[in-house]
């Protein structure tokens, strides 16, 4: 039962919250949260998590907000929509890539890859947070492929590489108050990321939305950046300690080996 004991994280922001991690962490915060607003861009899939959220949470206020963070106007509504409110807990989870060698790609999917990754985060961050609880928790979703050149992902690593450095950043310079601030750097999972980035197949899935989100909520009370899986710490060894040349040389044979 959902009880002013139980609810922990608050007021919950979430983007990206119509799917995949986003869908997953707001599942597994729901019991434990007062409200739970969930930003997306996707009507259907909003309206849908909503539903599934209200059964199985009748006691925590479940608040749907359609936006698109590529958009400035729609962020700057949203932000104005939210800082009125007292949030103790935001997640910012939105993202995507395009899987294309760079040329090949939309210019304007660079863009929106840019957009969304860095500038949407910095926006929410700068407008928000200020407006917080002051003892709450900011929890950046980035990934593993920071500091590293992937081709076909020529402008989404670099993206996540300056979330990365950024949330990390920001992290350090906070860390003498009671927010916390943690960074998932987050690996391959079984979501509709990589179809709508290109990517034709991933053959194996390295982990479940569901297996990550259960990390992230619990990482939500510890500074710094946190790597989840075995695979993940291995990819952040191995891009620490060897030469580039043989970085670049294992990505190629992982995407050859893994995706068709």
């Amino acid at each position: 039962m959902n009880t002013p004991e139980s609810q922990k994280y608050g007021v919950v922001v979430i983007t990206g919250a119509s799917g995949g991690l986003g869908a997953a962490i707001a599942k597994k915060i729901a019991p434990d949260s007062k409200a739970l607003i969930l930003i997306a861009r996707s009507k259907d899939k909003l309206q849908k998590i909503q539903s599934e959220l209200r059964q199985a949470n009748p006691r925590t206020k479940i608040q749907p907000i359609l936006c698109d963070l590529t958009i400035a106007e729609h962020r700057k509504r949203l932000i104005a929509d939210l800082a009125t409110l007292r949030i103790d807990t935001l997640i910012l989870n939105a993202g995507s890539g395009v899987f294309k060698k760079f040329f090949e790609a939309k210019y304007s999917d660079h863009l929106k890859t840019i957009e969304l990754n860095i500038i949407a985060n910095i926006d929410l961050t700068y407008h928000l947070v200020p407006t917080m609880n002051s003892t709450g928790r900011v929890q950046i979703i980035t990934s593993h492929s920071n500091e590293m050149r992937i081709p076909n992902f020529s402008t989404y690593a670099p993206a996540k590489t300056f979330a990365t450095l950024w949330a990390q950043t920001l992290a350090l310079e906070q860390k003498d108050t009671p927010m916390k601030f943690s960074i998932i750097c987050a690996g391959a999972m079984a979501t509709e990321f990589g179809p709508s980035a290109g990517i034709p197949k991933m053959v194996s899935k390295i982990a479940t939305p569901d297996e990550i989100a259960v990390k992230c909520v619990r990482l939500l009370d510890r500074d710094g950046a946190h790597y989840l899986t075995l695979y993940d710490k291995i990819i952040w060894a191995l891009n620490r300690f060897l030469p580039r040349f043989f970085i670049d040389f294992l990505i190629a044979r992982i995407q050859a080996r893994y995706i068709k």
